[in-house]
């Protein structure tokens, strides 16, 4: 994806992409409201950088346990728990957003936005296509877009449905 733009892709990892961002090795990272004050992506950010407000990311994670060393029926209790902290999260991130200072949100323009969308989109079946991006769950990660956004050009398109 960051090819398609023009720029030169940098490996970094959960461990040290806020250092790469804050020291300048790279310019541009993504990263959830969140993390701007405990990372200090401030730094990185400088007098000249700025946070978009663009969703591009949808941040999953996955729990991995031993079954012999918790009760039967663990994992789907704890799915259950977790699906009652929907409003609890979503107001964590409201007050990250709220944490970040007016002047460094960047407001995109309608046409950059669906220029991104787009970018995005068609990295996504390109990567999926070469067997990159499992397609199943990028078919289910573009129901939850529509879900929010019906109104999203890609919602139209039905070249996902055939995926399995």
């Amino acid at each position: 994806m960051i090819q398609r733009i023009g720029a030169q892709p940098v490996s970094a990892d959960i461990t040290n992409f806020s250092t790469k961002f804050n020291n300048g090795t790279v310019d541009m990272i993504a990263a959830p409201s969140m993390a701007y004050k405990p990372l200090e992506l401030y730094k990185g950010i400088g007098k000249n950088g700025a946070m978009a407000r663009f969703p591009i990311m949808i941040l999953t994670y996955q729990v991995v346990l031993n079954h012999a060393k918790f009760p039967e029926g663990f994992g789907q209790a704890s799915r259950n728990y977790w699906m009652t902290q929907f409003d609890r999260a979503l107001q964590l991130i409201r007050q990250a957003d709220a944490s970040v200072p007016p002047a460094t949100w960047m407001e995109l323009s309608p046409e950059n936005a669906y220029k991104y969308t787009l970018m995005l989109r068609e990295s996504r079946i390109d990567i999926a296509q070469k067997g990159l991006y499992d397609k199943r769950g990028l078919k289910v990660i573009k129901k939850i877009r529509c879900k929010v956004n019906a109104a999203d050009p890609e919602c139209t398109t039905k070249s996902e449905e055939d995926w399995k």
